[in-house]
This record gives C-alpha cells, structure tokens and sequence, in this order.
C-alpha cells in the first residue's frame, strides 16, 4: 500500500552512481520467484552491482487482504527459492556478480532453512538478544542486517504515542506473538492498549541522539553487520536527514 518496490529501487539507483539501494523486505506473494530473479538481476545489470535483494514470507492477513492464498512459512520458503534459484536470466549478459540475496527470517526453523541459501538473514522487530542468536544460528560469515524503527521524540509520553502509531501493524502478527515469549514478552500482558510501555521501548528506539545511538550499538554488539534505520515521518515535518545527519558521526 505504497510505492512499488522494484521501480522505486530503479528510480533511485538511476538517480544516484554509488550508493547501494536494498530492498527492505520483498514480499514473496508480491511477484513471483522468476520474476524476482529477473528483476533483481535487471537492477543489478543496469546501476553495476549496487542492487540488495530481500525477500520475507510476509504476515497472513495482508497476504489474505491481496486475495492470495496463505501458505506454510518453510514451504513458501523453500519452494520460492528453489525457483529463484533456477531461473536463468539469458538476455541481458548478468551482472559481474549475483545480485546480495537476503531472507527476512526470526524462527530458528526457518533460519535454518534458509541461512545455506542466501547471503545473509535480515531482521525487524526484535531485541539484540535475539540478534545474538540469530548471529550464533548462521555463523560468523554470513551477513546480519536488522532492521530498526527510531523516533527522535525526547518525551516518553509523545514518543510512545506515536510508536504506537506504527508498530499497532505488527501487533496483529502472529509470527511475532510465537517469537517474543523467549525474550520475555507475553501477549497477555504486553498486548494491551497499543502494545505495554516496555513493549514498545523494545520495538522503537525513541528519545535524544545519543539515546537512540545507544540501543542501535546494542544491536551491533549482539552481532549485527548493519542496522537499517526505519523513521517514519513525523505529521508534521520531515525528521528523516537531521536525524541521520545526528546519527552519521557515532555509527
């Protein structure tokens, strides 16, 4: 319910000469596994190698909302890849090297099913406790990018306002309610009123530069490679580039 994702990645990789565009999470029911492939590999072909690929199973009820059909997270899984991976893309000549493939992934089934197959594992809405896990689950090599919301409001009651604002989507998932139990957060007790205060502070990074620069090293430490700042505007004023520009000097 936005911008198209591969022709967004286009404009800006036609709009830009070094910086690498990645495609955030890729829903795998948005186009099929050839056509991810050829996409992929015509963005990579046409900018030099400075195309990222992710794919993720998505969440049910906005598989269901397109009209699709939900399927089993391994099997989609395994079957998507299996195709990607096969599909050869004869005309134009590829890329001088494969396209960075990622699979958005937080079980340890499918992280495990997976982690051979891509080049690294991309994460959301977890704490670096999780990210440690993940980090011993795929081994040392292999690329770790977590992808992380942050808010520079100072004040707690306005911060959590509005993460409550953006996180209420992922609140519905239930991929999320089987995984944040083993870090302590129960949908008893944290799924109330938009999501429990503490909830929230795991969710969203919120509050002054050097706040948020504190939680975002966290991730590092558990074992991140990279952590991917999600910001969601604020309704009044764009608050994307100073906050980079804040951040810019302590990553």
């Amino acid at each position: 319910a936005g911008r198209e994702l591969m022709a967004t990645a286009g404009w800006l990789l036609a709009s830009t000469s070094r910086i690498r565009i990645g495609s955030g999470i890729a829903s795998v029911y948005a186009r099929d596994a050839s056509t991810a492939r050829m996409g992929a590999h015509t963005l990579s072909e046409l900018s030099g190698g400075r195309f990222d690929l992710t794919l993720g199973v998505s969440i049910r009820w906005l598989v269901e909302q397109r009209g699709q059909v939900w399927e089993k997270p391994l099997a989609k899984a395994a079957s998507y890849l299996d195709t990607y991976h096969a599909t050869v893309v004869d005309d134009p000549p590829p890329p001088a090297a494969p396209t960075p493939l990622y699979f958005a992934a937080h079980g340890p089934r499918i992280i495990d099913a997976v982690k051979d197959r891509v080049d690294g594992i991309m994460t959301i809405n977890v704490p670096p406790e999780h990210t440690a896990d993940v980090r011993a689950a795929i081994g040392p090599d292999k690329r770790l990018i977590m992808v992380k919301t942050v808010l520079p409001i100072t004040d707690p009651d306005a911060a959590r306002a509005r993460a409550r604002e953006v996180i209420n989507v992922y609140l519905r998932a239930r991929q999320y309610w089987t995984l944040w139990p083993k870090y302590g957060y129960e949908e008893a007790t944290d799924n109330v009123d938009g999501g429990s205060d503490r909830l929230v502070d795991m969710l969203v990074a919120w509050g002054d530069t050097e706040r948020i620069a504190s939680q975002i090293q966290d991730y590092y430490n558990a074992g991140a490679s990279d952590v991917v700042l999600r910001i969601p505007d604020d309704p009044a004023e764009s608050i994307r580039w100073p906050l980079l520009e804040e951040l810019a000097p302590t990553s």
